[in-house]
């Protein structure tokens, strides 16, 4: 294995083939791992900062994502996004810097409970985000959501929960900056 200059990374060959690329946070915590298959990226095992477990994202030889799984504090698989046609086909020199799962078209997501047993499927991102929300929702009546109407996941909510308050973007008069600015990055 081969350190880097302040110890933050080290490398790990097996002969001349590079096995893992290993990130440090500190000196007691891994941070991410990369392990390699033939030279290309396979596998990234991403770490909370207490070293747990929270991702790993599976690449093809192309350095195209396959699937992204996301853990539990204590270890348990909760969620298995799968690769779909358009899942984001970014290159492994895009995927070093940061890797993501909300393209709504994967093949699905898969949520499990805490005994690895699968507990429900959604199709598609705006359908795991507007569980979510919906769930979230039911437990904080005193919320209300703004949001953009041509949104799928906020026209959703509009129709399911028409009786609250659901206030369009458009019909908001007072000080509508800060809200057009938060919609700048999400939706709703």
């Amino acid at each position: 294995s081969v350190w880097s200059d302040g110890r933050r990374t080290r490398d790990i060959y097996d002969h001349d083939q590079h096995l893992m690329h290993v990130t440090y946070r500190d000196a007691d915590h891994i941070n991410q791992i990369d392990y390699y298959s033939e030279e290309h990226l396979s596998k990234r095992s991403e770490f909370n900062e207490h070293g747990q477990l929270s991702r790993t994202t599976t690449f093809a030889k192309d350095g195209t994502m396959q699937q992204v799984d996301y853990y539990r504090i204590e270890g348990t698989l909760v969620l298995s996004f799968r690769k779909g046609r358009n899942f984001h086909r970014q290159k492994v020199e895009e995927t070093a810097s940061k890797t993501t799962a909300e393209d709504e078209k994967v093949d699905n997501i898969q949520m499990f409970d805490t005994n690895g047993l699968l507990y429900t499927v959604f199709n598609s991102t705006h359908d795991l985000a507007y569980w979510w929300l919906a769930a979230f929702w039911k437990q904080h009546p005193e919320l209300f959501v703004i949001g953009d109407p041509s949104d799928p996941i906020f026209t959703r909510l509009a129709a399911d929960y028409a009786d609250q308050e659901l206030p369009y973007f458009s019909q908001i008069t007072t000080k509508p900056a800060p809200v057009k600015k938060a919609l700048q990055d999400t939706p709703w």
